[in-house]
């Protein structure tokens, strides 16, 4: 706190939504059904896709300033992309994938698989 004044800044708030009753019962069904499955014959795999440059679009390009500042924020044209890819199991865990540019689930399967 300065002078007095609580420091502000401008954040998106997230939002999260709460579980239906629905939700539970589809989750404990779910649960069930999976109980007893032979767990050494499933892998999980997950993927992240990550932008190098910030891009600001829509509400993220809005900032708090004093009134009649004017505040320019650098664009990228293209900005480089990355899709990551990695699996686990009870075997252990695959090595991350990389794939630059555009790529699909089957693509990502066979990768990560072979």
């Amino acid at each position: 706190m300065k002078n007095g004044r609580v420091p502000l800044r401008f954040a998106k708030a997230i939002k999260n939504p709460f579980l239906t009753e629905q939700h539970k019962q589809l989750r404990m069904k779910f649960a069930s059904i999976f109980r007893n499955i032979d767990w050494s014959t499933v892998m999980f795999t997950d993927s992240k896709y990550f932008q190098f440059g910030f891009q600001p679009t829509g509400k993220q390009a809005a900032v708090w300033c004093k009134k009649g500042d004017m505040l320019t924020i650098p664009t990228v044209k293209k900005v480089k992309k990355v899709h990551v890819y990695a699996g686990i199991s009870v075997h252990g865990v695959t090595p991350l994938f990389f794939v630059e540019g555009t790529s699909d689930a089957r693509e990502c399967a066979t990768s990560v698989t072979s």
